[in-house]
């Protein structure tokens, strides 16, 4: 299968202010030069045609194959030895068509799947998820439709996006105990006349959640911004990309796939529209940022693979990651972290 007919996930797809010093929005100069990672694989004797997300389940690694058999597929870590799989396309028990890889959490071993607007939760065992038992805080009751981006951020609390043409707001807080619901972040029309009418690329995004941290961070797809809040929607920080001439641009790439640690926010760096990828894909070597959750800097990482997403394991101190090239069909790729 050509896996160039499934190219990179991430291409398919003004911050709130709370007063004070989160008004005023931070710069950071990334260094000249990039740590250089280089990925060792380890293949798969079985097929993944389509990854899409990764996860970590603390000693697991789970692989989000949108496939029509074995949905999730599970190894373990460090060696990413393959386990089992779970879940087909289907409409059957522990069936599922059309999952959202962002509107799925993990917590511990615990790995929820909202779908269909209701939760589903499983224990990621050793030979096999084990479903959880459900309740009526399970179904998601929201005015936002279709939810995107659902983030958790504590036992009931959970973030996604909020419908800003209809609400004005740019998120939504929901308790899914007492299904309290709460829009916030101020949606305001770009200055530049040049802007009017592009809405949906301006505020085009990614959100990370650390239920350790009690923050989120949201990236956005085509800005070189970024903010982090915490679980009552207070705007902590914003922070932008220098130099000055990085702008809102819809046809330009740069912040994608944002994966959260305890300690840390990992997300691919582009700075490159989807043609310029497509044409020369064995040239796309997407960097990595690194940044705490004060929204500081902390490192600057450049792969020796094109990949599609990723996740990262602090307790192993390693990345890993799959690759759209036709070569790498039924790989795994690992790259240790620097200390």
């Amino acid at each position: 299968m050509n896996r160039k007919l499934f190219i990179v996930p991430f291409f398919s797809l003004l911050f709130a202010c709370a007063g004070g010093d989160a008004d005023k929005m931070s710069e950071i100069q990334l260094p000249d030069e990039a740590i250089a990672l280089h990925g060792d694989s380890v293949s798969f004797s079985g097929e993944l045609y389509r990854p899409a997300k990764l996860y970590i389940a603390e000693d697991k690694l789970v692989v989000f194959d949108d496939v029509k058999e074995d949905l999730f597929k599970v190894f373990g870590l460090p060696g990413l030895n393959y386990l089992y799989g779970f879940s087909n396309w289907g409409g059957g028990p522990n069936e599922f068509s059309m999952i959202d890889k962002e509107a799925i959490n993990v917590s511990g071993r615990q790995f929820e799947i909202l779908y269909r607007n209701k939760l589903y939760r499983y224990q990621v065992g050793d030979t096999s998820f084990i479903p959880q038992e459900t309740n009526s805080s399970d179904l998601i009751l929201t005015r936002v439709n279709p939810i995107n981006n659902f983030k958790r951020l504590s036992d009931h609390s959970y973030v996604f996006n909020s419908d800003f043409q209809k609400q004005g707001k740019e998120f939504c807080l929901l308790n899914t105990s007492t299904k309290e619901e709460r829009s916030f972040g101020e949606v305001k029309e770009p200055e530049a006349p040049e802007l009017l009418g592009k809405r949906d690329a301006y505020y085009a995004k990614a959100i990370c959640a650390s239920e350790h941290q009690g923050r989120f961070a949201a990236f956005y797809y085509h800005r070189p911004f970024f903010s982090v809040y915490n679980t009552k929607g207070q705007l902590l920080k914003s922070v932008g990309i220098s130099p000055s001439e990085h702008h809102f641009d819809p046809s330009t790439m740069y912040f994608v796939e944002p994966y959260a640690t305890d300690d840390y926010i990992y997300v691919m760096w582009i700075l490159m529209g989807k043609q310029q990828v497509e044409m020369d894909f064995n040239a796309f070597h997407p960097e990595i940022l690194v940044f705490d959750w004060g929204g500081n800097f902390v490192n600057r990482l450049k792969l020796d693979r094109p990949i599609i997403t990723f996740a990262v394991s602090e307790r192993n101190k390693e990345l890993y990651a799959v690759s759209f090239l036709d070569e790498d069909i039924n790989k795994l790729y690992r790259f240790k972290l620097p200390e």
